[in-house]
């Protein structure tokens, strides 16, 4: 175990103990203490997340922008601008589409008319859809 994770590990177990204490189950810190925390003891999975959330994350934190400026994603990259993980995407996800809080004008008058011609809130709502104004797509 080299340096740094036995000093992660060290701290785990302090604050592990430090909780045991506060929640007045002494018993369990003093068997933490006693053991450490060897895998298949009652406290390696907690000692092992606590690592974990006390390691900091590998790469850069990347923002990747399309041709307008706007922001498409955010990326963990390596230093050879490999993705190690996706934070965040944004965009429309498939199968949706971006409309007003507030219909238009033209949406108002689409839905009226198809009122009309049908009592079906499917058809109503999708004449709306149809007359919404274009929006441009931020991944574009």
């Amino acid at each position: 175990m080299d340096a740094k994770v036995y000093e992660l590990a060290r701290r785990a177990r302090e604050l592990l103990v430090s909780k045991y204490t506060e929640l007045g189950i002494e018993s369990q810190a003093a068997r933490l203490m006693e053991q450490g925390h060897q895998p298949g003891g009652v406290h390696y999975g907690a000692v092992q997340a606590i690592i974990a959330a006390l390691t900091p994350p590998e790469g850069h934190v990347v923002v990747t922008r399309n041709e307008a400026g706007q922001a498409v994603a955010v990326t963990r990259q390596d230093d050879e601008g490999r993705i190690l993980s996706v934070i965040a995407e944004f965009g429309t996800p498939e199968g949706y589409v971006l409309v007003p809080v507030e219909p238009t004008v033209e949406m108002v008058v689409a839905g009226n008319e198809a009122e009309n011609e049908s009592k079906f809130a499917s058809e109503i709502y999708g004449a709306m859809l149809a007359a919404r104004p274009e929006v441009p797509n931020v991944n574009d």
